[in-house]
């Protein structure tokens, strides 16, 4: 995924651009080794780069986290181990940078990115995050990214590891489905993922 086409995509759900955009921005290859380790107290932002997100080698900075979270995430898929970490909403926005997206999905739930966490882990193949809202029912949080998204897309109900999700096309992006369970919302994408790794994927989630 190229940066600027994940973000269209991640704009109807939100901050996921982080790890979506990262983990496939700029043509890098996922095992490649950083030149530089990102400092402890840093927190990735909007600008995140290859090496700042799981499934790549590199110096994790210190988050808070969300341990009930990152428990609902696979352990593995493909035969690969998920690297997954987690953040608070404040984290996860670069400490005081902003997504509109993000910020009028919170609104309109009457909540701040001090109610928000979430959880991401990615293969070589396959990224999946995982968004939690306090108080606030998944299905509520995936209208309220809806209706803050201002792109072109298309959606459709599909049935993937047994589960119902939503397929997201954007005009001219990759794709992003979205399951919604409990006050869980999933995300998941990935440049070309086969349908067997999202089938399996669908089918490890809670």
């Amino acid at each position: 995924m190229t940066g600027r086409t994940t973000a269209r995509t991640i704009g109807l759900i939100g901050a996921s651009a982080l790890l979506l955009a990262a983990c496939g921005g700029s043509n890098a290859s996922p095992t490649a080794a950083p030149s530089t380790a990102v400092p402890a107290t840093q927190a990735p932002g909007p600008d995140a780069t290859p090496t700042d997100v799981p499934g790549f080698s590199f110096a994790l900075p210190s988050f808070v986290g969300d341990q009930d979270l990152e428990s609902m995430l696979p352990a593995e898929i493909g035969g690969e181990t998920l690297t997954v970490i987690s953040m608070n909403g404040d984290e996860f926005l670069g400490g005081g940078a902003t997504s509109p997206e993000i910020s009028a999905a919170l609104e309109d739930l009457g909540k701040t990115t001090s109610d928000l966490s979430v959880a991401f882990g990615g293969t070589t193949t396959i990224q999946v995050v995982a968004f939690r809202v306090k108080g606030a029912d998944a299905s509520a949080l995936f209208d309220a990214f809806k209706a803050a998204q201002t792109d072109e897309y298309t959606s459709e109900t599909v049935s993937l590891g047994g589960k119902t999700v939503v397929k997201i096309t954007p005009a001219d992006g990759d794709v992003a489905y979205v399951y919604t369970k409990g006050d869980t919302m999933f995300v998941l994408g990935g440049s070309d993922v086969s349908s067997d790794i999202l089938n399996e994927a669908f089918s490890k989630l809670p």
